[in-house]
Parts: structure tokens; C-alpha cells; sequence
């Protein structure tokens, strides 16, 4: 129920269209964009981590992909918020250290770990519109270390058989 949509309807209609206002509000609902489930929404995130953590191999241009020069990778959501613990530890079998955006430091655009002063690169889901139950959209940034370092794409996954994969990555910036 929404008391904005109910008033401009009345507005609009005059009130012996209000029992037909009433019904349709209660069968469809008010549109809104469908947004995850917080378990889905993890789970999308984490296969989408998963997938821009994946190292380009060396030969290949360092200026915007992932590499194995990298030491450590950080995590954040798209206001620059740390994941939860708890989600975290879902990187735990990775076998570079994987920590929250706020373990690192970015020195002009280069990011390393407060602790250690290790370079890394920074991964960001930005934004997950769920597009059907089993179909989301996913725009994230991929910081890696080196110049000018920074990459917007926008991932498309699919839930099959309960596990989430990407089906699809497009470019959509580089700077």
C-alpha cells in the first residue's frame, strides 16, 4: 500500500473509482525495483569478487586488470562500505589476503595495506539490480595498482540449479 499512489489516484479518478484503486493497489502492489534478498545479494556479490579477483596473466597489460603482481586484494560496497565480517570470511580459501576496503591505504591512485604496505587492488559492486529471481545486473569498479587504474563494468549473472555464476561482463568505462 501506498498512501502517495493511493492519493494521486483518487485525485485523478474521484472517489467511486476508490473500491477499483483499493483492489489493483492490493493485487499488484506499488512498483518498486526489485531489489536481493540479503542472502542473494551476498552471494551475487561474493561470485562476482570472485570473478574480477581473477589474475590476467603477466605478458598481458597491467594498467587495468588484475595480476599477479597484486598482494593483496580489498573489498567494498558502493559507498566505499567494508563488507561485514562475516562475508568476508568467504574469501578465506583465496591464496592472496583479501581485506575490507578500510585496511588499505591510496597513496595518489595507488592503493596498499596499512599493515604490511603491500600493493593491491581494490573491487567494487557498486550496484545489483535484480532482474528476474534467478537473473541480476551487477555494476562494479576494479581499481588495480599501477597509473591510470580504474575500469567500470557491468556483469550480468544467473542463478541455476541455487548457485549464482556470471554469464556475462561488459566494459563500460576505463580511465
Amino acid at each position: 500500500f501506498c498512501p502517495a499512489r493511493l492519493s494521486s489516484f483518487v485525485g485523478i479518478c474521484g472517489m467511486k473509482s476508490l473500491p477499483f484503486i483499493l483492489t489493483c493497489l492490493f493485487l499488484f502492489g506499488c512498483a518498486s525495483p526489485q531489489l536481493p534478498a540479503v542472502d542473494d545479494h551476498d552471494d551475487i556479490a561474493e561470485v562476482v569478487f570472485r570473478h574480477m579477483c581473477q589474475p590476467e596473466p603477466v605478458e598481458k597489460d597491467v594498467s587495468h586488470n588484475v595480476n599477479p603482481v597484486h598482494e593483496v586484494y580489498f573489498l567494498s560496497f558502493s559507498d566505499s562500505t567494508d563488507p561485514n565480517p562475516e562475508f568476508m570470511r568467504r574469501f578465506s580459501d583465496f591464496k592472496i589476503p583479501v581485506k575490507p576496503i578500510s585496511a588499505g591505504v591510496w597513496r595518489g591512485m595507488l592503493i596498499y595495506d596499512k599493515v604490511s604496505d603491500e600493493g593491491g587492488a581494490a573491487f567494487c559492486v557498486e550496484k545489483i539490480t535484480m532482474l528476474s529471481q534467478d537473473e541480476a545486473e551487477v555494476e562494479a569498479v576494479i581499481h588495480p595498482e599501477g597509473g591510470l587504474s580504474a575500469s567500470g563494468l557491468v556483469y550480468r549473472v544467473s542463478r541455476k540449479s541455487g548457485k549464482w555464476t556470471v554469464i556475462s561482463e561488459n566494459l563500460k568505462w576505463i580511465c
